[in-house]
């Protein structure tokens, strides 16, 4: 139980220290940002488009796992998945996401599902489109740049996986996050 307890202590110091360094100080690879989050819950690596919407990776201290993430302004239930089709000059994919719920700009969190298919896409693309389909026949499209998204997505996971025990690897997201400030 003790030993329990101080390796919880330790990870909880040796990432609080990874967010508290980071803090303030925004790492720029390209078109895309590393930065924690205001409230110290953890770090994320993103890109904005044209529109002001918002796509990347959120790492969270209190469960130690990433997540692919989109902040747009279609509204949606939180807790229901909607499909979405991907679309990158290197392949196209269906895939899910999760609704995280509503934030205070009014726009929405969703969460992608299957981190590992849409990793995949963008691996060797420089552009990414999500189709979203809307009421009837309508289709709403999102487009974002993925120049440096390699590179900040690997410095923000080596950081901050190794500060976990173990240096312990991505896991699938869990439906049930708080929502964050991604």
């Amino acid at each position: 139980m003790k030993r329990s307890i101080l390796r919880a202590l330790a990870l909880l110091v040796g990432l609080t220290a990874l967010v508290l360094a980071h803090a303030g100080n925004p790492k720029h690879y390209r078109q895309w940002l590393v930065d924690t989050f205001d409230d110290k819950s953890g770090a994320f690596a993103v890109t904005i488009n044209d529109s002001n919407a918002v796509f990347g990776e959120a790492c969270f201290l209190s469960d130690q796992k990433c997540q692919w993430r989109v902040v747009i302004d279609v509204a949606c239930e939180k807790g229901h998945t909607y499909p979405i089709l991907a679309n990158t000059d290197s392949g196209a994919a269906s895939l899910e996401f999760v609704c995280d719920g509503p934030r205070s700009g009014g726009e929405y969190t969703y969460v992608f599902s299957n981190w590992k298919a849409l990793e995949s896409l963008l691996k060797t693309a420089t552009r990414v489109g999500f189709a979203m389909p809307m009421q009837g026949d309508q289709f709403t499209v999102y487009r974002f740049n993925l120049d440096g998204a390699n590179a900040a997505t690997e410095f923000l996971e080596s950081t901050f996986f190794a500060a976990t025990p173990q240096g312990k690897k991505k896991t699938t997201p869990s439906r049930d996050t708080a929502t964050q400030s991604l």
